[in-house]
């Protein structure tokens, strides 16, 4: 998901993905102690994130002092939305989670191909659902005869596209002038 896309969602959604370069890191903090009777010993680290439409802030935990990220990394950040206030008392989003390994980096650490999602090769859950919402919005374009039948899978395709590009006026109106 683009960066600029996430100003669309609301606060406290969860397994949002996003991808792009390090611009600005806080030294990672060791997180240790005791709660309801169960020991943790974690990193955490602040994270600033750009991609070609904006930045967000990232606050992102991993288990060893090595894995911190430094800036110029490209990484991916999977994690849930949140808000906080900056330095300067201006309340802003950002993504709280951890750091995404891509299908290779699984592989090589368990000698097993896994996706996104560690499914095992039955790809990325969050597709999976926006194409089988895409699918059944175009059967009920067909149902309605404002498509074809022939017309359902790129149809459907175009609609996954708009869910995970965000809205794109022009593309927009070509298709509602298309249908009229």
């Amino acid at each position: 998901m683009k960066i600029k896309n996430l100003e669309n969602l609301d606060i406290g959604m969860s397994n949002i993905e996003i991808e792009g370069t390090v611009t600005y890191t806080n030294d990672p903090k060791n997180w240790t102690g005791e709660s309801k009777g169960r020991k943790y010993n974690f990193w955490g680290q602040f994270i600033a994130l750009e991609d070609d439409t904006g930045s967000i802030g990232c606050s992102i935990t991993f288990k060893k002092e090595e894995n911190a990220l430094e800036e110029g990394d490209v990484t991916k950040i999977r994690g849930k939305l949140e808000e906080y206030t900056d330095n300067d008392g201006e309340v802003q989003k950002k993504l709280s989670g951890r750091v995404v390994k891509n299908k290779e980096e699984k592989k090589e650490a368990t000698g097993v191909e896994k996706d996104n999602n560690g499914n095992n090769g039955k790809g990325n859950k969050n597709l999976y659902i926006a194409r089988e919402c895409a699918i059944k919005a175009a059967v009920e374009l067909i149902a309605t005869k404002k498509i074809k039948y022939e017309e359902l899978f790129p149809r459907a395709e175009e609609i996954v596209k708009y869910i995970y590009e965000g809205y794109q006026k022009p593309e927009i109106e070509k298709l509602v002038k298309e249908e009229l």
